[in-house]
């Protein structure tokens, strides 16, 4: 976690926008807003996996996809684009959504997440450059090394919640 303030829209229950906050008053008050997930695989069917940094206020040294809240004024899409060059270094790249407008609740140290979110996939067989205030560590992994994870309760609920859609709805 940085020490910059990260402004974030507020919305109803309607995803319409009503405010902006910054994002830990959000967390703390438990307000709607918005976020966006982007599952990264290799041409080879690997998914990319990468651990929070130990300063996250929620879930520290877990395992995530990009994940982002928008700004306000940012689409979806603007966010997922941002959340993949900010964390990884990949550029160039537009995602594709892969799940539509969907609501994701979780709660975490005191902490509540009320957010609409989508979901977007990416094919990349690049370089990372892993942003160290944002990510431990990152690298493709076999997709069964994620029940592993699941298992050990080490996965972010934001991303399992993701994953057992997208097994679901896939292909993976």
């Amino acid at each position: 976690m940085t020490n910059a303030i990260e402004l974030i829209p507020i919305v109803d229950k309607n995803n319409v926008v009503i405010g902006i906050k910054d994002r830990t008053t959000a967390h703390k008050e438990g307000l709607y807003h918005k976020s966006v997930n982007v599952m990264i695989f290799n041409s080879e069917g690997e998914i990319l996996l990468q651990k929070r940094s130990a300063n996250k206020e929620a879930y520290p040294l877990h395992w995530d996809c990009v994940s982002e809240h928008l700004r306000p004024d940012e689409s979806y899409l603007d966010a997922a684009i941002r959340g993949v060059q900010e964390e990884l270094g990949i550029r160039k790249i537009i995602p594709a959504k892969i799940r539509d407008l969907h609501f994701q609740h979780y709660q975490y140290n005191g902490l509540t997440n009320n957010e609409f979110c989508e979901l977007y996939k990416i094919v990349y067989d690049g370089e990372l450059t892993i942003n160290s205030a944002e990510v431990e560590e990152a690298d493709f992994y076999p997709i069964s090394f994620v029940a592993e994870l699941d298992a050990k309760e080490k996965l972010v609920p934001w991303f399992r919640n993701e994953w057992v859609w997208l097994k679901e709805n896939g292909p993976i």
